[in-house]
């Protein structure tokens, strides 16, 4: 029996809901996998885009989306097109994370900021790892390195992500 998942997110009236993900798509989602469409039917973004646009799924219509470009400080959409290719297997990492909170995480639906937050997460954590060399999958499962990062957060919005 092969399963289908859903996108877990706030979807305003008018909006379509990007491509759902099959078992048959793998472990990890692919990169030309539609991961947010405009109002229109049209994908916005792709999984292996840096920057996915989230407009389609604004409820207000404005131009919003999440930038994984994690070395930028500034919010937005990135210029950028040439990444490190380090930089790029921290970028994969921190998307296929964000595809699974969309995709199988248990609970309520995702509002944006709900995802800022969580991105907010995922860019402290491909931060740490580059300075560290590390990768994300390196971190997460050596639970002397995951603690000494966490060591490194003060009480905020990334560590309120990480906790749930």
């Amino acid at each position: 029996m092969t399963r289908s998942y859903q996108a877990n997110i706030v979807l305003p009236g008018g909006a379509i809901a990007p491509d759902e993900w099959a078992d048959a798509l793998g472990v990890r989602l692919p990169s030309d996998f539609t991961i947010s469409r405009r109002r229109n039917g049209e994908a916005a973004s792709r999984r292996g885009d840096l920057f996915w646009d989230w407009s389609g799924y604004d409820s207000r219509g404005q131009a919003v989306g999440l930038s994984f470009a994690f070395w930028i400080k500034r919010s937005g959409k990135s210029k950028e097109r040439d990444v490190a290719p380090e930089r790029q297997t921290l970028v994969d990492d921190m998307q296929h994370l964000m595809s699974l909170v969309i995709y199988k995480r248990a609970g309520p639906t995702l509002a944006f900021n709900t995802l800022i937050g969580y991105l907010a997460a995922f860019c402290s954590i491909a931060q740490y790892c580059e300075a560290q060399g590390l990768t994300i999958p390196s971190l997460m499962i050596d639970e002397k390195r995951f603690s000494v990062y966490v060591a490194t957060l003060g009480y905020g919005r990334v560590l309120q992500s990480l906790s749930g």
